[in-house]
């Protein structure tokens, strides 16, 4: 029985289930977060401030959590199993979640019309 094709439909639809679900939960921390985005404004922060504020905020985690999910996968790799990951893989695993990241928090900065809301200060 051959389950290549299956193992490769799965794979692809955890990954854009994975992407789906992160863009989401960063749609949402950035919108819930209007008030703190006030404040900064009200405060003297400029726009460009405000967005590399989310952007570095976006890196760091997705840094730190891309660094200790490729160590973890594969060490689970390694220890339970046979498969062998060639090192641009490793690479990938841990370069992607940052790239997607901020490609995802630039696309909700932009679709929010931040000069709107940080403009708005009666919201």
């Amino acid at each position: 029985m051959n389950l290549k094709g299956f193992q490769t439909v799965f794979l692809v639809a955890g990954v854009l289930l994975t992407a789906s679900i992160v863009f989401l939960l960063l749609f949402l921390n950035i919108t819930e977060r209007k008030r703190e985005f006030f404040v900064l404004r009200s405060i003297g922060w400029s726009l460009k401030r405000i967005q590399l504020y989310i952007g570095s905020e976006v890196l760091l985690v997705a840094a730190i959590g891309s660094v200790i999910g490729g160590i973890g996968a594969y060490a689970l790799l390694t220890y339970y199993s046979t498969i062998w990951l060639p090192v641009w893989l490793l690479v990938l695993i841990i370069l992607a979640p940052p790239i997607l990241m901020l490609i995802f928090s630039l696309l909700i900065v932009r679709s929010l019309n931040m000069k709107r809301i940080v403009n708005n200060h009666y919201a």
